[in-house]
């Protein structure tokens, strides 16, 4: 739990924060019959600024689910499904619908819970990395050649960057930012950058 301040009133509000393990269980619970204490979730691999990865497992008949694995969007998702999520939702059902990924069991605002495939994971720090190089490279051709009902322009980043850059141009570089750190801010261009959408 956190205490922030209330809006309303001078003194504190307690606000229950979900731990992952809470927010897996939440929506598996809503697409699963799940006995509480046989349910169990951890860490699927390295967590990521988009992503949050979980391995969510739990006693089931042979005809249920067994383990999925739960997909919790990192701060990237500011709002409620933004445009950019609706989106790879729709291509992430279309690809399972193909047999090109996972299935999706459900999802709401916050994750999305996917079929798990059974893997080990390659390590960047690996040298038998660049072995899989050429695989990776023609499973992802192949996917980018599907035939899709959406634009494939590259805009994701310059639409998440443009408010972000026009906050940063607008934002008062004086209190609590050092000299150094305002000398560095106003050495890059980015009016330039964002005309590079005209080379895109």
């Amino acid at each position: 739990m956190a205490q922030v301040p209330s809006p309303t009133e001078g003194g504190n509000v307690t606000v229950i924060l979900e731990t992952p393990k809470q927010k897996c269980f939440k929506i598996c619970k809503a697409h699963f019959q799940i006995v509480d204490h046989t349910f169990k979730c951890e860490e699927f691999g390295p967590s990521a600024t988009t992503n949050y990865i979980y391995k969510c497992s739990w006693g089931a008949t042979e005809q249920e689910h067994k383990q999925v694995l739960v997909r919790i969007y990192g701060k990237i998702v500011e709002e409620p499904f933004p445009t950019f999520l609706i989106k790879n939702l729709l291509v992430f059902n279309i690809l399972a619908e193909r047999n090109l990924g996972p299935k999706c069991y459900g999802y709401n605002q916050e994750s999305r819970i996917e079929e798990l495939y059974t893997s080990v994971h390659v390590e960047r720090s690996k040298e038998q990395l660049v072995l899989y190089y050429e695989l990776i490279a023609r499973k992802i051709a192949e996917i980018h050649t599907q035939d899709m009902p959406l634009t494939k322009a590259p805009t994701f980043l310059f639409d998440f960057c443009t408010p972000r850059i026009s906050n940063i141009q607008n934002l008062p570089l004086t209190a609590g930012i050092s000299e150094d750190a305002v000398t560095k801010i106003k050495s890059f261009d980015f009016d330039f950058e964002q005309n590079l959408t005209d080379v895109m």
